[in-house]
């Protein structure tokens, strides 16, 4: 009997022991799967936070590209603007001294036409004083000769 109590007893510390341990081991294993999802949650915070993070950045950057785009295009606008005055100017320009070129050649054409003018008069001036000079010697030589008659 004694024996046998032992027996039990030691059946039942065993027992006592083998449900400590796997009581133990549950508790180990719990606290583990509990460390390992807070570890999980965590890392889902940090991953939630960077891709938050990439998310503002990447709207950030679209945002700074989208006003990069819209000053290049006034910045356009506005070279493609003054390429049309200096053009325009240009082109005013051009004509003014076409204009101012011919303006130049007719003053001269009329300065020659002028000149030629000024020698035509002055050679039929020359020409009225040979013929009076021949009409006053015919009007003498016929007077002379009136005279003779």
């Amino acid at each position: 009997m004694k024996r046998l109590m032992q027996r039990n007893k030691q059946v039942k510390d065993q027992l006592d022991n083998n449900i400590k341990s796997k009581k133990q081991e549950f508790i180990d294993t719990v606290k583990e799967d509990v460390q390992h999802f807070k570890r999980e949650k965590e890392d889902q915070k940090e991953l939630l936070e960077y891709q938050k993070r990439e998310e503002y950045l990447r709207n950030t950057s679209k945002k700074q590209m989208i006003k990069n785009n819209q000053k290049e295009a006034v910045e356009k606008r506005e070279r493609d603007v003054e390429e049309k005055k200096l053009n325009a100017k240009r082109q005013l320009i051009e004509k003014i001294t076409r204009e101012n070129q011919m303006r130049i050649e007719k003053e001269q054409r009329v300065a020659e036409l002028e000149r030629e003018e000024l020698n035509l008069i002055q050679n039929l001036q020359n020409t009225q004083l040979l013929q009076k000079a021949a009409y006053d010697e015919l009007e003498k030589a016929l007077e002379t000769n009136d005279g003779e008659f």
